[in-house]
C-alpha cells in the first residue's frame, strides 16, 4: 500500500478542502507563544484547553484538551 506523506495531506487540506493553512499558522504564531518558548516552556495550554508542545522555538505538535481526551476514552 502506498504511503501518503504529511506534505500530501497538508496540500489536500489546503487545496481540495480549502482550509486556510496560513490562517491556522497565524493562530499558532502569537507573542505569548514566543515568550513562553524564550523562557524554555515545553507545553502551552491554550484557552480552549488544547496544548501546544514546543521543541525550542518550534510548535512541534498540538494535543486536544484533556477533557476531549476523556470523552474519547483516553486516560
Amino acid at each position: 500500500m502506498a504511503y501518503v506523506s504529511d506534505h500530501a495531506v497538508l496540500r489536500y487540506l489546503e487545496r481540495v478542502m480549502k482550509i486556510d493553512v496560513e490562517a491556522v499558522r497565524a493562530k499558532l504564531t502569537v507573542a505569548s507563544i514566543d515568550q513562553a518558548a524564550s523562557i524554555g516552556c515545553d507545553t502551552i495550554k491554550m484557552g480552549d484547553g488544547s496544548r501546544l508542545n514546543l521543541h525550542g522555538n518550534v510548535v512541534a505538535t498540538v494535543l486536544p484538551s484533556r477533557k476531549q481526551d476523556r470523552k474519547k476514552g483516553h486516560r
